[in-house]
C-alpha cells in the first residue's frame, strides 16, 4: 500500500489551502525537491493512469511539488502539463520553459499532445480557455512538440494512426496548424500516405455530425488536393478517378 506523502495528509477543509501553498513555491526553490521513495511511487502510480482521466487536486499538487525531478522521465509530460493551472501567467510561463527541456517524447506522448485536452480553435475551446487568454498559442505550441515527434516516425507508424492524426485536426490551431503542415508534406510525397489521408479526410468533410468543423476539413481536403496536383501529379490523377 502506497503511503501519502506528509504534505498531503491534510483534513479535507484545508486541501485547498495546501493545495495553493504547494503551487506558490518558484522555480528556484522547486529545482530541488525530490521525492522519496513513497512518493516516487505514488507518482509512478499517477503516471499509469489513463491520459485521459481527470487528475485530483492531491495528484495534481505531487505532481507541481515535484515538478523539475520529472523533466527527465517522458512519460510524466502529459500529466504534468495537466496539472498545470493555465489561468496563472506565472505557471504558464515557467511550464513552458520546462517543456523545451524536457526529454524527448515518443509516440505515446504524442498523440495524448493533440488531444482534446490541449485543444488550440474555438471550435473546441478548453474548459479553461475563459481564464487562459493564451490558450491558443500555448497549446499550439505543445501541439508543435508532438508534431516534430511523428517527423521522426517512419512512414507505417504515420500510416497505422493516420485516423487518429485527421480526428486530431479538428483541435488544430487552423491559422498556422503544425499537424495540418506536417500531413500534407508527408502525403504529398507518399503514395500511401495519400491515398489514406484522402479517404479519411474526405470521410470526415461530408460527415454532418462534424457541424463546424466540416469548413476546417473541406479546407483540409482542398488544400491537400491542390498541392498534390502540384508535387504529385500521378498520384492526384489516381485519386480523382
Amino acid at each position: 500500500m502506497v503511503n501519502t506523502p506528509d504534505f498531503l495528509k491534510r483534513p479535507n477543509p484545508i486541501t485547498q489551502k495546501y493545495y495553493d501553498l504547494t503551487r506558490d513555491i518558484g522555480e528556484s526553490g522547486a529545482k530541488d525537491f525530490t521525492p522519496n521513495e513513497a512518493e516516487t511511487e505514488r507518482i509512478n502510480m499517477i503516471l499509469d493512469l489513463p491520459d485521459f482521466l481527470n487528475l485530483s487536486m492531491e495528484d495534481k499538487s505531487l505532481l507541481w511539488y515535484f515538478r523539475y525531478s520529472l523533466i527527465p522521465n517522458k512519460r510524466a509530460l502529459v500529466k504534468f502539463l495537466m496539472c498545470v493551472d493555465w489561468s496563472k501567467e506565472k505557471e504558464e510561463l515557467e511550464s513552458m520553459s520546462m517543456l523545451k527541456r524536457w526529454a524527448e517524447i515518443d509516440i505515446d506522448q504524442a498523440l495524448p499532445l493533440l488531444s482534446y485536452l490541449f485543444s488550440a480553435n474555438e471550435i473546441f475551446k478548453p474548459k479553461n480557455g475563459s481564464s487562459f487568454p493564451n490558450y491558443q498559442s500555448r497549446f499550439n505550441e505543445i501541439r508543435q512538440l508532438a508534431v516534430k515527434c511523428l517527423e521522426k516516425q517512419s512512414t507505417d507508424q504515420i500510416n497505422s494512426i493516420m485516423l487518429q492524426l485527421v480526428q486530431a485536426y479538428r483541435y488544430e490551431y487552423f491559422q498556422a496548424s503544425p499537424l495540418r503542415k506536417f500531413l500534407l508534406s508527408k502525403a504529398t510525397r507518399d503514395e500511401t500516405l495519400a491515398f489514406t489521408l484522402h479517404w479519411h479526410v474526405k470521410l470526415e468533410k461530408k460527415n454532418e455530425e462534424n457541424g463546424a468543423m466540416q469548413g476546417p476539413y473541406k479546407q483540409l481536403y482542398k488544400d491537400f488536393m491542390t498541392e498534390l496536383e502540384i508535387k504529385n501529379k500521378d498520384i492526384y490523377d489516381n485519386l480523382k478517378i
